[in-house]
């Protein structure tokens, strides 16, 4: 990065920063209704999508960790730790989105003490919290391998399998309880994404995008480091990405089929529009661009269509929690500009502190699988 690109990054992040605190100031000194644009027809808005958006992307770890430290997949291991790194990020800079969100942030621990096991939300909290944890377990050998702790190291990998058996079953149910909580408002919900499906929609797309954010996460994360992503290894991402996000795809057209609202998805209406859109970015634009051994070879073809993977579960989530309670109650809802700031200010804190730890922690080591592996077990 030239010196001159490089203070134009800096600019831009300080001045993300610094709107997005005071945002942050008269979201405290103010509360949400002073704050934001949200109100008791539009209790959701932009703060829950994005926090429902990284909690989402974040769903490559627990496969990457799943496959290569359970069901022995070595092949995927350079993508563990990015995989790991992202999930990380995704899950803590969630919480925080979650916290602005919170009628009274000050109260985010209640659930640890005041527990309501019929809850969907309380369930929610626990599998964020212990998720996390198991996370950050996860992400231990990076740090200590950085330290160069070789003892405590060599401890710690034994364990890996564990914590990856148990992080899956935390993400997996965590991210279908996520689409289990919008089953509470069956008449708040439009048709077009309100199913009893919600749960296993919520996971597939999670697991999907999760495993092209991955690719995204490796690609731009080898770049900084120096370490290129293995050809090999894109493709085996990308295809796993694609064919999860297509079976995706066929169950949520399935499903509206079934339910008798496939009319409903008319492009000259908004939500129409808005669901083509989901669908179109996040699952046809995707799989159509997999299907090309160029795209699927070419560094930029795959990364392109793994940003579209990920743009669509954006889209999922922004449709899920904010278009379509809007659509039932017939009101407009547009983010206020501290609504706005807050975000910009998440996501540029996330991108800084992904390049931190591209280029100060072990965590793309884009060697053969084989030799990381020799290397683990010696």
């Amino acid at each position: 990065m030239t010196g001159l690109r490089r203070t134009v990054v800096r600019l831009v992040f300080a001045a993300a920063v610094g709107i997005g605190l005071l945002a942050t100031w008269v979201r405290i000194t103010r509360g949400l209704a002073g704050s934001t644009h949200l109100s008791d027809s539009v209790p959701w808005g932009l703060w829950i999508a994005l926090d429902l958006t990284l909690l989402g992307l974040a769903g490559g770890g627990f496969v990457m960790a799943a496959s290569v430290h359970v069901l022995g997949l070595h092949r995927l291991r350079p993508a563990v730790r990015p995989a790991i790194l992202t999930a990380l990020l995704g899950y803590t800079l969630g919480t925080v989105a979650l916290a602005y969100d919170l009628g009274r942030p000050s109260a985010i621990w209640h659930p640890l003490v005041q527990w309501n096991p019929r809850s969907v939300m309380f369930e929610v909290a626990w599998c964020v919290m212990l998720y996390l944890t198991v996370i950050l377990l996860e992400f231990g050998p990076a740090v200590l391998e950085r330290l160069g702790w070789e003892r405590s190291l060599r401890r710690w990998r034994a364990a890996l399998p564990f914590f990856a058996f148990v992080g899956a079953l935390l993400s997996l149910s965590h991210q279908s309880s996520l689409g289990a909580l919008f089953l509470v408002v069956p008449q708040g919900l439009h048709p077009l994404w309100y199913s009893p499906m919600l749960p296993i929609c919520f996971l597939l797309s999670a697991t999907g995008a999760g495993c092209a954010m991955t690719l995204v996460a490796a690609e731009v994360g080898g770049r900084i480091a120096g370490r290129p992503l293995d050809g090999g290894l894109r493709e085996s991402l990308l295809r796993f990405a694609a064919v999860v996000l297509g079976l995706y795809g066929i169950v949520r057209v399935a499903d509206v089929a079934w339910r008798g609202v496939l009319m409903s998805a008319s492009p000259t209406t908004l939500v129409g529009a808005a669901f083509l859109l989901e669908l179109g970015v996040g699952v046809a634009l995707p799989a159509a661009l997999t299907l090309s051994r160029r795209v699927r070879r070419s560094r930029w073809g795959a990364l392109s269509a793994a940003l579209a993977a990920v743009a669509g579960l954006a889209l999922n989530r922004l449709n899920v929690s904010v278009v379509g309670l809007a659509a039932t109650r017939r009101v407009g809802y547009f983010p206020s500009w501290a609504e706005f700031a807050v975000t910009a200010m998440i996501l540029a804190v996330g991108l800084a502190l992904f390049r931190l730890a591209a280029r100060h922690l072990p965590v793309f080591d884009l060697r053969s699988s084989s030799a990381a592996l020799r290397e683990e077990t010696t």
